[in-house]
């Protein structure tokens, strides 16, 4: 056939053969099928192929080595393209690192293809040289020499998938060079196509065969054998190649007819085959599958030539690239002109440049500040080096954390147009609040919420629970910094030069930058997605774990969007929580035929004792002779009340949690992620039922500072009728505090409580929260009988000094509520008084709390009934599920000990703590609630039965309309009171 091929139609076609490998099904090494084996040869064939007409149009002369350039950018905008469209097709598949595969192809290995294309135009003139030197009898030797080498070496095992692979197309490059020179016989050409049906068959029957020895062989040998059966169709394969060099001279005419110009348009063919994405969704279609096929090739055809079009209409003419493309110096000079240009470039911009460095560097420290001593914990609490698994897994979030430093950087420069002051001043905030982390991590074992702002109100009584010589250390360091800061804007002044126009769009910008922190948890949107490409991912199961692998201002900002605490269960509706109400409807008037009192009638007294443990349940402590029982009254009280073990949801605070889940009975452990239920959930609601609104007169009393927590906003909610704090309109009377201490004692807690009690001769609710054992525990007793006569491997000598201090405190607790309970006993009206510690001491590290989760999240309770009460109807004590209990069973258990009737809610808290395990938080920071038996052992959800089940999940939907939800049961009928 002599008919002239139009000068396209070779680029039309090698284009529909690359489209037909994307679309056609890739194989996998494994698996053997004709479809599989046809695709490997003809992804090998076109590799090929196309190496070989680079190397036939190079072949006139020799090439500038800035001829690479002209391929890089056009790759770099089909990358674009590509990655724009997957990303608006897959969002949450998105990475920042993708940015590395667009504009670093090549380091990337993004396409081996194009990276080996780059390497044959930058050795052209190389080649070209030493094909000039050889005779043509040499050249064919040494070529056809290099293709056996290459398959020996290789073993049929090449596997072109890295940048460095790329160069082995140099070979085929030189053969399309040398072949460019060489004029072959139609007696060749012949020869050389019935040697292409030879190589195809035994390519196929060779594959095959090989595919079955490797089978016997596995089989035999009872392993994986380390060969490749499909190394004839490999793309080192001499068969392979034989086939592609008759394509090639078959289709020689047609790309005489190229110009060299119109090479380009293979490189988005390149990309679209090659590229490290699924490019199959840029062609899918609802069509038939035939027709589908067809549409694809016609789209991806139409998108190449697009491209390219652009390309020379538009990018070939810019300025910038058509001084680059003007450089004719060889390889060599080229490189050095390159690197000449990028030293001036670096010099120009070191400020800028030196700055990003230092704030990676502050980035990267403020993770550091907040490790356990350079150690993290990931997945199931192993613990990593925090340098190498930061920097291996991190990255991604450090860099983002730089980026929200560099915007409060330029917005305070903006300001005051001072650089030392900006730079030094952003330092200094990233350290001190890391610091911060890191103490609230230590004393609560959590980051700083947005929501702990509020408590910055209380500055005044939050400073003296800091170790004295960190706020001195941090004193200096300030006074320090200042006079740092004075000697370089005097001595080194750095100014930006930032014009009007620049400092109005810095400003705009950096301002869009510091709110989409706002938007970090909305799904769906582009910010969220933006946000996660960076690896900023938090569970909000596990704020420690937050912390520590997205560093304290990440952390921060995440928690600012924290759009919900919990996942909306399955079947939320009104007309759901209408069917529980009727439910536990029937349920109450069953529990209430036994039960003869009015819970309104009582006299009601929880007290939520600070950090009270029985010392006695401390892990590896040991007593010495001449220790004193310091607990011995509320001990015997296990004989005569309710008695056990509660189970705390916090280590070392938590206060707010506990003191929320005993007055509501709601569980801290359902919430998905951490979250203070005082400050971030009450104040959605006008009124917040607890068990207050049973009485006619509730109360609360809190010998310290009343505004911790909200607590003076949220027990109005709770409809409260009283706040006794300090400061309050109601004065706390009788005030004493022991030795030392900074903190009201108990004593006085329990003289205002009793006196409450006085005042109001009817029932009533009253709710005490003491303050004498809060941390620090600075030695303030003098006469401490308790030092050195206790041991524990896991306190240093510090611990234990803070040890003795605390437990000498609970010996005060001890004589207080002995007194309390002895004027309780005198006073003719029933009184039921519920004592609870609410955690753990933060005295034992925190690292210790994965050792022993259960044991330091003990505290001890009891449900103590006084005389008078007995003598009417209260229970002395309950006997049944009492060993482990969560403070959300306060509630049921208080109703079941008075004897008192329950409203439809109550009895769903009852069922709850009748046939359920007790519900607490994971204490392994997973988003399943943790169940605990009896036993104080864990115990599955997957064990429940199907009535402790949906007994579970109306619990779950009746927490989630009182915390995310809609609040359907504040006006269901009778449901809460």
């Amino acid at each position: 056939m002599r008919k002239v091929i139009p000068k396209y139609l070779l680029c039309i076609l090698v284009s529909t053969f690359a489209f037909l490998q994307i679309l056609d099904g890739q194989s996998t090494f494994m698996v053997l099928s004709f479809k599989g084996l046809s695709s490997s040869i003809l992804n090998n064939v076109f590799i090929i192929l196309v190496s070989l007409i680079f190397g036939y149009k190079y072949s006139s002369r020799k090439i500038k080595p800035v001829n690479v350039f002209v391929y890089w950018i056009l790759a770099v905008i089909t990358l674009i393209i590509v990655y724009l469209a997957y990303w608006i097709r897959y969002p949450q598949n998105m990475n920042v690192w993708q940015l590395l595969h667009i504009f670093f192809p090549v380091l990337t290995s993004s396409s081996t293809m194009l990276t080996g294309i780059l390497y044959c135009v930058l050795v052209q003139p190389y080649l070209y040289d030493m094909q000039a030197r050889l005779t043509a009898k040499q050249n064919t030797l040494l070529l056809i020499l290099l293709i056996l080498l290459g398959f020996i070496f290789s073993v049929g095992k090449y596997p072109f998938n890295k940048s460095i692979y790329g160069l082995y197309l140099i070979l085929f490059f030189a053969w399309g060079m040398f072949l460019a020179k060489t004029r072959t016989s139609r007696k060749f050409r012949i020869s050389l196509t019935i040697s292409t049906i030879i190589s195809l068959l035994i390519i196929v029957l060779g594959v095959y065969g090989f595919y079955a020895i490797s089978w016997y062989q596995r089989l035999a040998r009872g392993k994986i054998v380390d060969w490749n059966y499909q190394l004839l169709a490999n793309i080192t394969s001499p068969l392979v190649f034989i086939v592609t060099i008759t394509l090639f001279l078959i289709s020689e005419k047609a790309i005489k007819k190229l110009s060299v110009n119109s090479l380009i348009i293979f490189i988005p063919v390149i990309i679209f085959a090659q590229a490290k994405n699924d490019t199959f969704f840029l062609v899918r279609s609802f069509l038939p599958d035939h027709l589908n096929f067809i549409f694809s090739i016609v789209i991806l055809l139409i998108l190449d030539y697009g491209i390219t079009f652009f390309y020379r209409r538009f990018i070939l003419n810019f300025r910038s690239v058509k001084k680059i493309l003007s450089n004719n110096d060889d390889l060599l000079k080229f490189l050095s002109r390159f690197c000449h240009q990028l030293f001036n470039w670096i010099q120009k911009n070191k400020v800028a440049l030196l700055t990003w460095v230092w704030l990676l560097i502050l980035s990267f420290s403020s993770y550091l500040i907040v490790s356990d001593h350079l150690k993290i914990s990931v997945l199931n609490n192993t613990s990593c080096n925090a340098i190498t698994f930061l920097l291996a897994q991190e990255t991604g979030t450090i860099v983002l954390t730089a980026i929200f430093l560099y915007v409060v950087f330029m917005l305070v420069y903006l300001i005051h147009t001072r650089y030392w002051f900006s730079i030094i001043l952003v330092s200094l905030l990233t350290i001190f609040w890391s610091i911060a982390n890191k103490i609230k991590l230590n004393i609560r074992g959590d980051a700083i919420f947005p929501d702990d702002l509020n408590e910055v109100i209380n500055v005044k009584t939050l400073i003296p629970m800091i170790d004295q010589k960190i706020i001195l250390a941090s004193e200096i360091v300030i006074l320090l910094v200042i006079i740092l800061d004075v000697f370089l804007e005097i001595k080194h002044p750095i100014k930006l030069i930032v014009s009007w126009k620049k400092k109005l769009i810095l400003g705009l910008l950096s301002i869009l930058v510091l709110i989409t922190p706002l938007h970090f948890n909305h799904k769906g949107t582009v910010i969220y997605y933006i946000s996660r490409s960076f690896g900023n991912k938090s569970s909000f199961n596990n704020s420690k774990q937050d912390l520590q692998l997205h560093g304290p201002v990440l952390t921060f900002l995440d928690y600012i969007d924290q759009v919900h605490v919990m996942n909306e269960p399955k079947g939320y509706t009104k007309d759901r929580i209408d069917r529980i109400n009727s439910r536990y409807r029937k349920v109450a008037k069953e529990i209430n035929r036994q039960r003869k009192n009015k819970l309104n009638k009582q006299t009601i007294v929880f007290n939520l004792s600070e950090s009270f443990v029985d010392p006695y349940t401390f892990p590896e402590m040991k007593f010495k002779p001449g220790f004193v029982n310091p607990i011995k009254y509320i001990q015997s009280l296990k004989y005569t009340s309710t008695y056990g073990t509660m189970l705390s949801d916090g280590y070392g605070g938590g206060t707010g949690d506990m003191e929320w889940a005993s007055l509501t009975g709601l569980s801290m452990g359902i919430f998905k992620t951490p979250v203070i239920p005082f400050v971030q959930i009450v104040p959605k609601h006008q009124f917040y039922p607890t068990i207050g609104m049973d009485f006619n007169y509730s109360s609360a009393i809190h010998p310290f500072n009343g505004t911790y927590y909200s607590r003076i906003e949220d027990y109005q909610r709770f409809k409260f009728n009283k706040f006794i704090y300090n400061g309050s309109k109601y004065p706390v009377i009788d005030q004493h505090k022991i030795d030392k201490s900074p903190y009201n004692s108990d004593f006085t807690a329990y003289s205002n409580g009793l006196k409450q009690i006085k005042d109001y001769p009817q029932g009533q609710f009253m709710n005490i929260i003491t303050i004498q054992n809060h941390m620090p525990y600075n030695n303030w007793y003098s006469k401490n009988n308790y030092a050195n006569l206790f041991s524990s491997k896991l306190l240093d000598e510090a611990d234990k000094q803070q040890m003795a201090t605390y437990i000498k405190g609970l010996n005060y607790t001890d004589k207080a509520v002995k007194r309390f309970i002895n004027q309780i006993d005198k006073i003719n009206k029933p009184i039921t008084f519920v004592f609870y510690g609410d955690h753990y001491p933060k005295i034992i590290a925190q690292n210790y709390v994965a050792k022993y989760p259960i044991k330091m999240h003990s505290t001890r309770y009891f449900i103590y009934a006084n005389k008078y009460a007995r003598e009417h109807g209260v229970k002395s004590k309950l006997t049944d599920r009492t060993s482990f209990v969560s403070a959300s069973n306060f509630i049921a258990m208080t109703l079941a000990q008075t004897n008192s009737k329950v409203t439809p809610y109550q009895a769903l808290l009852t069922r709850i703590w009748q046939e359920l395990p007790t519900i607490t938080v994971n204490y392994k920071g997973k988003k399943n609630p943790e169940l605990i038996n009896q036993s104080g052992r864990k115990v599955s959800s997957n064990k429940l039965n199907k009535k402790q089940r949906l007994l579970l999940r109306d619990y779950k939907l009746i927490q989630y309309d009182m915390t995310d939800g809609s609040a359907y049961s504040l006006r269901a009928e009778g449901f809460y009171k």
